[in-house]
């Protein structure tokens, strides 16, 4: 990771690839990155889009998403999870 940016204007994915970009510039990277690691949203994805760079997404989440679904389809288990979820949550 190379910067962690808020942006006050909000997450389109022309804000994200403009800063992006920018981001490349700071540390002479243009032309030299071949892929972006992302988590599956349609912004991320549409902002690799604009700057031309394969977008790839991260399996760590990837995987958590399908956990979260299988928890939720399995009666009895979203329940579990529910709990597990606030433990997480306190000592976050």
């Amino acid at each position: 990771m190379l910067d962690c940016s808020v942006l006050a204007e909000g997450g389109s994915a022309a804000k994200i690839a403009e800063r992006v970009r920018e981001i490349m510039e700071e540390w002479n990277l243009n032309g030299k990155v071949i892929g972006i690691v992302t988590d599956n949203g349609t912004n991320m994805i549409a902002a690799c889009d604009l700057l031309g760079i394969p977008n790839l997404r991260c399996a760590a989440h990837t995987l958590n998403l399908c956990v979260k679904d299988a928890f939720r389809a399995s009666d009895g288990a979203c329940e579990v999870y529910d709990h597990l979820s606030t433990i997480v949550s306190h000592f976050k």
